[in-house]
Protein backbone atom coordinates (compact mmCIF):
# COMPACT_ATOMS: atom_id res chain seq x y z
CA UNK A 1 0.00 0.00 0.00
CA UNK A 2 1.17 3.57 -0.03
CA UNK A 3 3.27 5.03 2.71
CA UNK A 4 5.98 2.43 2.07
CA UNK A 5 9.26 3.91 0.89
CA UNK A 6 10.15 3.13 -2.68
CA UNK A 7 13.78 2.09 -3.16
CA UNK A 8 15.23 4.19 -5.96
CA UNK A 9 17.84 6.75 -6.83
CA UNK A 10 17.42 10.46 -6.28
CA UNK A 11 15.84 12.08 -8.12
CA UNK A 12 13.44 9.37 -9.26
CA UNK A 13 14.14 8.58 -12.89
CA UNK A 14 10.45 8.28 -13.87
CA UNK A 15 9.80 11.90 -12.97
CA UNK A 16 11.92 13.23 -15.83
CA UNK A 17 9.48 11.96 -18.45
CA UNK A 18 6.28 12.37 -16.45
CA UNK A 19 3.28 13.15 -18.69
CA UNK A 20 1.51 14.88 -15.79
CA UNK A 21 1.57 18.65 -15.30
CA UNK A 22 3.59 20.01 -12.42
CA UNK A 23 1.75 20.93 -9.26
CA UNK A 24 1.03 24.57 -8.43
CA UNK A 25 4.42 25.99 -7.53
CA UNK A 26 4.00 28.76 -4.97
CA UNK A 27 6.34 28.82 -1.99
CA UNK A 28 4.48 27.71 1.11
CA UNK A 29 5.65 30.84 2.98
CA UNK A 30 4.00 33.07 0.38
CA UNK A 31 0.88 30.89 0.56
CA UNK A 32 0.76 31.48 4.32
CA UNK A 33 1.51 35.21 4.01
CA UNK A 34 -1.16 35.80 1.35
CA UNK A 35 -3.66 33.77 3.39
CA UNK A 36 -3.03 35.91 6.48
CA UNK A 37 -3.13 39.19 4.51
CA UNK A 38 -6.46 38.26 2.88
CA UNK A 39 -8.01 36.88 6.10
CA UNK A 40 -8.06 33.36 4.66
CA UNK A 41 -9.59 34.15 1.28
CA UNK A 42 -6.36 33.28 -0.57
CA UNK A 43 -6.28 29.93 1.22
CA UNK A 44 -9.81 29.16 0.05
CA UNK A 45 -8.93 29.92 -3.55
CA UNK A 46 -5.53 28.23 -3.56
CA UNK A 47 -6.72 25.00 -1.92
CA UNK A 48 -9.27 24.78 -4.73
CA UNK A 49 -6.42 25.34 -7.23
CA UNK A 50 -4.50 22.49 -5.59
CA UNK A 51 -7.57 20.24 -5.67
CA UNK A 52 -8.27 21.09 -9.34
CA UNK A 53 -4.68 20.21 -10.26
CA UNK A 54 -4.98 16.95 -8.32
CA UNK A 55 -8.20 16.13 -10.19
CA UNK A 56 -6.23 16.46 -13.48
CA UNK A 57 -3.49 14.05 -12.42
CA UNK A 58 -5.61 11.75 -10.23
CA UNK A 59 -9.08 11.64 -11.85
CA UNK A 60 -10.67 9.65 -9.01
CA UNK A 61 -9.83 12.40 -6.48
CA UNK A 62 -12.85 13.98 -4.80
CA UNK A 63 -10.89 16.75 -3.09
CA UNK A 64 -12.29 19.54 -5.27
CA UNK A 65 -15.88 18.49 -4.62
CA UNK A 66 -15.22 18.29 -0.89
CA UNK A 67 -13.49 21.70 -0.81
CA UNK A 68 -16.36 23.32 -2.69
CA UNK A 69 -18.89 21.74 -0.29
CA UNK A 70 -16.81 22.90 2.68
CA UNK A 71 -16.71 26.49 1.47
CA UNK A 72 -20.41 26.50 0.57
CA UNK A 73 -21.14 25.53 4.18
CA UNK A 74 -18.77 28.28 5.32
CA UNK A 75 -20.63 30.89 3.26
CA UNK A 76 -24.00 29.66 4.51
CA UNK A 77 -22.67 29.86 8.07
CA UNK A 78 -21.38 33.39 7.52
CA UNK A 79 -24.61 34.62 5.92
CA UNK A 80 -26.82 33.01 8.57
CA UNK A 81 -24.58 34.31 11.33
CA UNK A 82 -24.73 37.84 9.95
CA UNK A 83 -28.52 37.65 9.53
CA UNK A 84 -28.93 36.21 13.04
CA UNK A 85 -26.75 38.96 14.52
CA UNK A 86 -28.67 41.71 12.74
CA UNK A 87 -32.05 40.29 13.76
CA UNK A 88 -30.86 39.84 17.36
CA UNK A 89 -29.91 43.52 17.54
CA UNK A 90 -33.23 44.47 16.00
CA UNK A 91 -35.08 42.35 18.57
CA UNK A 92 -33.03 43.79 21.44
CA UNK A 93 -33.64 47.33 20.24
CA UNK A 94 -37.34 46.74 19.71
CA UNK A 95 -38.15 44.79 22.90
CA UNK A 96 -35.40 46.13 25.19
CA UNK A 97 -34.49 42.57 26.13
CA UNK A 98 -32.73 39.53 24.80
CA UNK A 99 -34.59 37.09 22.60
CA UNK A 100 -33.04 34.24 20.62
CA UNK A 101 -32.45 35.30 17.07
CA UNK A 102 -34.28 33.44 14.32
CA UNK A 103 -32.06 30.79 12.76
CA UNK A 104 -29.75 30.58 15.78
CA UNK A 105 -30.60 26.90 16.16
CA UNK A 106 -28.66 26.16 12.96
CA UNK A 107 -25.48 27.90 14.09
CA UNK A 108 -24.02 25.02 16.10
CA UNK A 109 -24.76 22.22 13.59
CA UNK A 110 -23.34 24.34 10.74
CA UNK A 111 -20.24 25.05 12.82
CA UNK A 112 -19.58 21.35 13.41
CA UNK A 113 -20.50 20.44 9.83
CA UNK A 114 -17.99 22.97 8.47
CA UNK A 115 -15.12 21.71 10.62
CA UNK A 116 -15.95 18.04 9.98
CA UNK A 117 -16.02 18.68 6.23
CA UNK A 118 -12.79 20.67 6.32
CA UNK A 119 -10.84 17.93 8.10
CA UNK A 120 -12.44 15.21 5.97
CA UNK A 121 -11.43 17.14 2.87
CA UNK A 122 -7.83 17.46 4.03
CA UNK A 123 -7.59 13.71 4.46
CA UNK A 124 -9.30 13.03 1.13
CA UNK A 125 -6.64 15.23 -0.49
CA UNK A 126 -3.90 13.50 1.50
CA UNK A 127 -5.06 10.08 0.33
CA UNK A 128 -5.28 11.21 -3.31
CA UNK A 129 -1.81 12.79 -3.20
CA UNK A 130 -0.30 9.68 -1.66
CA UNK A 131 -2.10 7.44 -4.15
CA UNK A 132 -0.80 9.44 -7.10
CA UNK A 133 2.77 9.83 -5.88
CA UNK A 134 3.08 6.21 -4.80
CA UNK A 135 1.57 4.55 -7.88
CA UNK A 136 1.50 6.70 -11.02
CA UNK A 137 4.56 8.83 -10.20
CA UNK A 138 6.22 6.63 -7.56
CA UNK A 139 8.36 8.79 -5.30
CA UNK A 140 7.35 7.22 -1.99
CA UNK A 141 5.27 10.13 -0.68
CA UNK A 142 4.19 9.71 2.92
CA UNK A 143 2.25 12.71 4.27
CA UNK A 144 2.15 13.16 8.03
CA UNK A 145 -1.45 12.95 9.35
CA UNK A 146 -0.78 15.43 12.19
CA UNK A 147 0.63 18.03 9.78
CA UNK A 148 -2.30 17.35 7.45
CA UNK A 149 -4.78 17.94 10.28
CA UNK A 150 -3.28 21.20 11.52
CA UNK A 151 -1.82 22.80 8.39
CA UNK A 152 -3.75 21.34 5.41
CA UNK A 153 -3.12 23.34 2.24
CA UNK A 154 0.09 24.99 3.50
CA UNK A 155 1.57 21.56 4.28
CA UNK A 156 0.43 20.17 0.93
CA UNK A 157 2.02 23.12 -0.84
CA UNK A 158 5.34 22.58 0.94
CA UNK A 159 5.32 18.94 -0.17
CA UNK A 160 4.25 19.83 -3.72
CA UNK A 161 7.13 22.32 -3.91
CA UNK A 162 9.54 19.56 -2.84
CA UNK A 163 8.09 17.25 -5.51
CA UNK A 164 8.35 19.99 -8.17
CA UNK A 165 12.01 20.48 -7.21
CA UNK A 166 12.58 16.72 -7.62
CA UNK A 167 10.92 16.83 -11.05
CA UNK A 168 13.11 19.76 -12.10
CA UNK A 169 16.22 17.93 -10.91
CA UNK A 170 15.18 14.83 -12.86
CA UNK A 171 14.53 16.87 -16.03
CA UNK A 172 17.72 18.90 -15.96
CA UNK A 173 20.08 16.43 -14.34
CA UNK A 174 20.60 15.41 -10.75
CA UNK A 175 23.72 17.61 -10.49
CA UNK A 176 21.64 20.77 -10.24
CA UNK A 177 20.93 22.19 -6.83
CA UNK A 178 17.46 23.34 -5.95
Amino acid sequence: MYGQPVAQTYPPQGLAASPYPDAPNLHWGLYLLFSVLTCGLFSVVFTCVQAAWLKKVQPNSNGLIFYIATYVIYVIRAVRSRAATLSMFALMNHHHGFTAAPGAAFAVPLFFLYWALLFTTRFVMRNSLQEHFNTVEPIGLNLNPVMTFFFGGVYFQAELNRINAMKQAARFGAGRAF
